[in-house]
């Protein structure tokens, strides 16, 4: 694909090992053999061992009528462990949801 950026001076490259392009896409092959990009390996939310991707949680949480918006990221608890956390912009009419309305969109 490519063999280095243009006019480097670089002789190793950590996104060109062994010649191939690591651009740390993170992807899943369905049944068909389709390729669905569902997050970046930079973007992994390590929670006591759980690799939790935030795109994933955020298409669960923009499931939820009334959301319009949702980023999800890394916190740090107390403890000095990753959580997630959410921000969330949501319509006026916004009723909080039950947790088992949201366990549904899993």
């Amino acid at each position: 694909m490519m063999s280095g950026y243009y006019k480097s001076n670089c002789r190793e490259l950590e996104t060109v090992p062994q010649g191939w392009f690591n651009t740390g896409d993170l992807a899943k092959i369905d049944p068909s053999g389709a390729i669905h990009l569902v997050g970046r390996a930079k973007e992994i939310i390590d929670v006591s061992g759980l690799k939790v991707i935030p795109k994933e949680v955020e298409d669960v949480l923009a499931a939820i009528d009334g959301v319009i918006e949702v980023a999800v990221y890394a916190g740090k608890h107390r403890s000095g462990c990753d959580i997630v956390k959410a921000a969330i912009v949501a319509s006026r009419s916004f009723q909080y949801p039950k947790c088992e309305a949201i366990a549904s969109n899993v």
